[in-house]
């Protein structure tokens, strides 16, 4: 439809740059992903920048994703 939902914002959010928002946003709504497929996609590089994604769910209450990033070291 061109358009994300929330659940695509959501999944989005996760991602560590603008740039890389703006990169896979576009490519979920070019390849029209659905948002399962969105939050599998933003796990991918999450992992690949050595971080993890977990979630929690509740009924009636939703989901929690929680995503850990390493730190960059200084200098």
């Amino acid at each position: 439809s061109g358009r994300l939902s929330m659940g695509h914002a959501r999944a989005l959010l996760a991602l560590a740059s603008e740039a890389e928002v703006l990169r896979v946003a576009r490519d979920v709504i070019a390849r029209t992903l659905s948002v399962r497929e969105t939050e599998s996609m933003v796990k991918k590089i999450v992992e690949e920048h050595g971080g993890t994604v977990t979630h929690r769910s509740a009924k009636g209450a939703g989901t929690t994703f929680v995503v850990s990033l390493p730190r960059e070291k200084a200098g």
